[in-house]
């Protein structure tokens, strides 16, 4: 059987009747017509196998009139609503009776050569939205086109219908399933034809910064483009029970001298990549002790 298709089944002569819908002719010129698989089961002493196939919603059309030796046909309709019947001669030229009308449906070609430029879009901070450019070719039989989106993230469903065959999608930051589905002029849909990889579209963030420092109580780091460094001061008291700030600054160079005047304690420096345009990046903490020294205690007052 073919992939993608419906398929009627017709009981005749013992015997079953496949039917599927098929697409033909990949190409950018879209046509009305599309080609339907019609698959009997071969039988032993067969002649011909005989189809008639009558428009459903259209009964001044002619019924058309398929014969062949083998037992799959493939018949090319316009897409549309349909009934069919089948028949056998056998070798000896003995004509089998019709079997009864059976419903056949002829759907637009499915989607082919999905396109999307990249998996994964960037936004900076002041971006709402990833500007994702969707292309794809002309399916037979169809007159326009959906386009699903599907947010991975939290399971919302959304689509828009164009005539085109190119569409600019503006997604939000999330995880994403695209496809595109064939829709005829009469409204008939074929199967969905999803892009075989997610799109994922996420604001873009500073790294987590890197700290070194050396014996003489400088801080140095990479400096990154478009980034600052913010740098938070913490102090506890000996035996205190929390950090409290003593100091925020913001550093564009790459490097920071801690101020020899430090009261004894405990001390937290917070490192951070900060920037106007791009996400901020984790906190970098390093901890240290500022150990009591002769300054700390007041002379002797004699």
């Amino acid at each position: 059987m073919k992939n993608n298709q419906i398929i009627y089944k017709v009981f005749l002569f013992a015997f079953f009747i496949f039917v599927s819908c098929l697409s033909e002719g990949r190409s950018n010129n879209s046509t009305k017509t599309v080609s339907v698989a019609i698959e009997l089961e071969e039988m032993p002493d067969v002649k011909k196998y005989e189809i008639e196939v009558k428009n459903d919603n259209d009964r001044k059309k002619k019924t058309l009139n398929f014969s062949q030796k083998e037992p799959d046909f493939k018949v090319k309709l316009e897409v549309g609503n349909y009934q069919f019947r089948t028949r056998i001669i056998s070798s000896q030229l003995e004509v089998g009776p019709w079997s009864d009308w059976s419903e056949l449906l002829a759907r637009p070609e499915q989607v082919e050569d999905l396109q999307i430029p990249a998996l994964n879009f960037s936004l900076r901070k002041n971006e709402a939205y990833a500007d994702v450019s969707l292309q794809w070719n002309k399916a037979a039989g169809a007159d326009k086109y959906v386009i699903w989106i599907e947010n991975q993230r939290n399971q919302i469903v959304a689509n828009e219908l164009i005539e085109g065959t190119e569409t600019k999608l503006k997604l939000k930051t999330g995880e994403y399933k695209i496809g595109v589905q064939s829709v005829s002029k009469n409204g008939i849909k074929s199967n969905i034809k999803y892009f075989e990889n997610s799109i994922f579209v996420a604001k873009t963030k500073l790294p987590k910064i890197q700290v070194k420092q050396n014996a003489a109580g400088t801080f140095k780091w990479v400096k990154e483009p478009e980034a600052d460094v913010k740098i938070d001061l913490y102090r506890k008291a000996f035996f205190g029970d929390k950090y409290q700030r003593i100091q925020t600054l913001k550093e564009s160079a790459d490097a920071w001298l801690l101020g020899s005047e430090l009261l004894p304690g405990e001390y937290r420096i917070d490192f951070q990549y900060i920037s106007d345009s791009l996400e901020n990046g984790p906190i970098e903490t390093l901890l240290f002790v500022k150990k009591p020294d002769e300054k700390s205690f007041p002379a002797d007052e004699r």
